[in-house]
């Protein structure tokens, strides 16, 4: 699923500021959503994004692109918990 834009808010002050949270895509996302939140869907829902069919599953650990594009060398540890 894709990552819901309104988690850039609690990330804009847990590191340092970035002009990539600004907008959609500093995570390395392919979809960015409002509205999609954890407490919105439910494993096994599904989504049509255009011609695209996406269903909820388990989150994903973010590692290699936030600590590139933001410079977060502490992002692994951040993002678990």
């Amino acid at each position: 699923m894709p990552d819901p834009f309104e988690h850039y808010a609690y990330w804009k002050t847990e590191i340092e500021p970035h002009e990539n949270l600004a907008r959609p895509g500093a995570f390395g996302e392919n979809l960015s959503t409002v509205g999609l939140t954890e407490d919105a869907i439910s494993i096994g829902d599904v989504f049509e994004f255009g011609s695209t069919i996406n269903e909820g599953s388990q989150g994903r650990q973010l590692f290699w692109k936030p600590t590139s594009v933001l410079a977060e060398p502490t992002w692994p540890g951040q993002s678990t918990r």
